[in-house]
């Protein structure tokens, strides 16, 4: 099995739609209500319009690929993740922020650690030879599936912003 990730197309537009309006994927992300139509629009246009590595303000998103899902052979699309450069002050500081989301269809299928560690991985690609920065993932103390997955990939857990647990480690 072989997970990997593609920049953020057109094509991708209607699975961010998909994901954003199912409550299973969103329950964690904000106040874990579905997007309305008009923030999957303002999301996707933010999506096909990536900033640049490490621009504070700006974010990348991407498309997660697997080519072989229990058996079945071929290329399936399986999640989303975005980058976003930002400054989360404290002992954070600057930072590249990760979210992510697996497509429900996948989930039980051990996806969640190769597909986060893809996104480790373009973010390291996409930071070389930039000024090393913390990497951080912010997880809904409830969803400890996904702070269990960040653990295994030499995540720490550096404390609590807005509600949630923050985990980092260095790019």
């Amino acid at each position: 099995m072989s997970v990997h990730v593609r920049e953020f197309s057109r094509e991708d537009a209607q699975f961010l739609g998909h994901l954003a309006r199912d409550p299973r994927v969103v329950r964690f992300v904000g106040d874990g209500s579905v997007w309305s139509d008009a923030y999957i629009a303002e999301r996707t246009a933010q999506a096909l319009a990536p900033g640049a590595w490490g621009e504070l303000g700006s974010a990348r998103w991407v498309t997660i690929w697997c080519d072989d899902v229990e058996g079945e052979s071929g290329e399936h699309r399986i999640g989303l993740a975005l980058a976003m450069f930002k400054d989360l002050g404290g002992d954070i500081g600057p930072c590249t922020e990760v979210g992510y989301w697996l497509d429900p269809e996948f989930w039980g299928c051990g996806l969640a650690k190769p597909m986060v560690a893809a996104v480790v991985a373009w973010v390291e690609a996409g930071m070389a030879g930039k000024e090393p920065t913390k990497l951080v993932a912010r997880i809904a103390p409830e969803n400890a599936a996904s702070a269990a997955t960040v653990l295994k990939l030499g995540f720490e857990r550096a404390g609590v912003s807005d509600g949630m647990d923050v985990f980092t480690r260095l790019v």
